[in-house]
């Protein structure tokens, strides 16, 4: 009786401070955002560290002071090297929209389709569209500009975060067990640990593997269009190793543009675009996935996708990110729920 009556004030108080609780939340969110950047790169970072230590005889300091030293190395060569390149792309892009939309009306008009008067209308309607945007962009480019330095100011706190986080792993993690082992009986709490350790295997490889793919499946993208005389091959691999990120429908994203906008200056190379992204997705898929991924997920595509699609329908982009590890979470779940049933089922049997 008391547990349904705190139930039900606690029911009719957040009804009527829904508003209030949500705001509350968002700002503990903002304030927390640097400490959650902290720990999931610390997260990231932590089998590198590992590695170092294990393969070199490295101290664990060393190793985190090795690790950051080698990343700020490769910051500076991406920012110096890269970085330009991008930005020169970018500019060339933007100048060339102009140009881009009449070679592309000239096309469509040569090969009649805009005589067709729902052809027409959606032009009309991409047009209004894009003006629309434009106004949006240009509104709330203040605002923008502001959340960008606020996301740097964040990941900055977050490097330190994750320098103390990974000094500091035995002590956290042993801090951890000794408030598990305090809150629940030692059955439960050997549970929490069992699953605790599937889900970070999980998480680890997926997380290791999403990047080293992203990173290679840019890289090859960018020397290939880069062999082939693409223009903007910088952006479209940066942009195609970006979107790889996301399972089965990221390779497809990315691939939009490059052949589209290619497509515009050279039928022949956007042939040629299309043939490299796909053997790239094919080298990525048969050689680099399984050797660092492996068939750890467990789940038919079918169901890969229908997380991909609620993934994105709730988070967004990181959402779909983080979509695939989480049904890989729930079907283990859900396995060792059916297997826990079936066999207190066999065991009913036995005993009549």
């Amino acid at each position: 009786m008391l547990a349904l009556s705190l139930s039900l004030i606690v029911s009719f108080v957040t009804i009527n401070h829904f508003d209030a609780i949500v705001a509350w939340i968002a700002k503990i969110a903002g304030a927390t955002t640097p400490f959650i950047i902290g720990l999931v790169i610390a997260y990231i970072l932590d089998p590198v560290v590992s590695f170092l230590t294990r393969t070199f005889k490295f101290g664990r300091g060393a190793a985190i002071g090795v690790l950051y030293l080698l990343l700020l190395v490769i910051l500076a060569g991406f920012g110096w090297l890269v970085v330009p390149m991008v930005i020169d792309n970018a500019s060339e892009i933007i100048a060339d929209v102009p140009r881009l939309i009449n070679m592309a009306n000239t096309k469509l008009s040569d090969s009649g389709i805009l005589q067709n008067e729902t052809v027409q209308e959606a032009l009309v309607s991409i047009r209004g569209r894009l003006a629309e945007w434009a106004n949006i962009l240009l509104s709330n480019l203040t605002q923008g500009l502001m959340s960008v330095t606020s996301a740097v100011f964040s990941t900055m706190i977050g490097i330190v975060v994750s320098i103390y986080t990974l000094i500091d792993k035995k002590r956290l993690q042993a801090s951890m067990v000794r408030l598990c082992r305090a809150a629940f009986d030692d059955a439960r709490a050997q549970s929490i640990f069992d699953w605790g350790a599937k889900v970070h295997k999980i998480f680890s490889k997926f997380m290791t593997g999403l990047i080293v793919q992203a990173t290679i499946v840019g890289v090859l993208s960018f020397v290939g269009m880069t062999v082939l005389g693409v223009r903007y091959a910088a952006i479209f691999g940066l942009l195609l190793g970006l979107t790889n990120v996301i399972p089965y429908v990221g390779p497809f994203i990315g691939a939009i543009p490059a052949v589209g906008i290619t497509l515009l200056y050279n039928p022949l190379n956007a042939l040629k675009v299309a043939i490299l992204i796909v053997v790239v997705q094919q080298i990525d898929a048969n050689l680099v996935g399984p050797r660092i991924m492996g068939n750890y997920i467990g789940l038919r595509p079918m169901w890969i996708v229908l997380a991909i699609s609620l993934g994105g329908s709730f988070g967004g982009m990181i959402g779909m990110i983080l979509s695939i590890p989480v049904a890989a979470i729930l079907n283990i779940v859900l396995v060792h729920v059916i297997e826990k049933k079936e066999k207190m089922a066999t065991e009913a049997d036995d005993t009549i």
